[in-house]
């Protein structure tokens, strides 16, 4: 009866260590998963803010495009234009020139 009492008592302290560490396991392990989250949450954050920041860049730069767009539009015609009159320029220099030959005859 004694050696199953000493048995009984030797079971009993095994098991309550294994509970300990069985407690102690679980605690870490929820420790080690809330840390997890935390990282998680914080490296979503970092994520959304560098996507919205990507996405503002990525607007500013199209409309920078437009911009440059226009001001070349705007220069082609304006070469245009300064084509044209140099064009004209010439046109009515000829004309002149003629003139001038008309009235000398």
């Amino acid at each position: 009866a004694h050696e199953r009492a000493v048995s009984l008592a030797m079971s009993s302290e095994m098991d309550a260590d294994h509970e300990l560490e069985i407690q102690k396991a679980v605690t870490e392990l929820a420790a080690a998963s809330a840390d997890f989250e935390k990282q998680r949450q914080s490296y979503q954050a970092q994520t959304s803010t560098a996507q919205r920041k990507l996405e503002a860049s990525r607007a500013e730069l199209e409309e920078k495009d437009e911009k440059l767009a226009t001001k070349a539009a705007e220069m082609r015609e304006g070469q245009e234009v300064l084509r044209e009159h140099q064009e004209t320029i010439e046109q009515l220099k000829l004309e002149a020139a003629e003139r001038e030959l008309i009235v000398v005859e």
